[in-house]
């Protein structure tokens, strides 16, 4: 993120639902493209665009930094459809406990190696943020995890498109920073976009099969 933009940045964070449509695609007969979910994606991902255009001009720019960006969403996609294939005989708790524990210890060992230890001094206010931070994490992460679980791949990773929104939203909220009518219809594509992908299929009946 450092590397890039944060408009850029924001941007390719919406190609996770992206990747994950796609590898569902291939790794699950049930889970299979069609032009409804192709139309509702895209509309969703016109939002994601839409709504970063309230931080400034879009200039597209694709450099280190936007590369490691769109390897790191591939792998992150990648490993929610693997967790979803393991947890049908693995309980969520226990899976979602190693993962944070193994990642949260690697970027750890990562961040100690190059900064220290202590790379600066911890009050009782911040030592409560970063245990804010990571109860929001591992209960996030379990009820993802649970929906991925009991839900089509497809069906659910456009919900990952409202981040950017409720970002924008929550920055106006709690930030005090202008909020511009182009989020509500970034919105508004995105819903729309969710509820294009999770319509159940209409079935014919063998009364309309008839021709006349």
């Amino acid at each position: 993120m450092s590397a890039s933009t944060g408009i850029q940045g924001s941007i390719i964070a919406g190609t996770t639902s992206f990747f994950q449509i796609l590898l569902a695609h291939y790794m699950y007969n049930n889970d299979r493209l069609n032009a409804r979910k192709w139309i509702g994606t895209m509309l969703g991902f016109s939002g994601v665009i839409i709504v970063n255009m309230t931080k400034g001009q879009l200039s597209l720019h694709i450099g280190v930094g936007e590369i490691c960006l769109l390897i790191a969403m591939f792998f992150g996609a990648f490993g929610n459809v693997l967790f979803k294939n393991e947890a049908k005989e693995q309980d969520v708790l226990y899976m979602t406990s190693w993962q944070m524990l193994i990642g949260g210890g690697a970027l750890l060992a990562v961040g100690m190696a190059f900064v220290g230890p202590l790379p600066f001094e911890f009050t009782w206010k911040s030592a409560l943020i970063l245990l804010y931070l990571a109860l929001l994490s591992a209960v996030g992460f379990v009820l993802w995890n649970n929906v991925m679980k009991y839900n089509k791949v497809g069906s659910i990773s456009m919900y990952l498109f409202l981040v950017p929104v409720f970002g924008v939203i929550l920055s106006a909220l709690i930030l005090s920073e202008e909020l511009h009518l182009i989020v509500l219809i970034a919105l508004g594509l995105i819903v729309s976009g969710i509820i294009l992908v999770n319509r159940p299929h209409k079935k014919v009946s063998p009364a309309d099969s008839l021709e006349v």
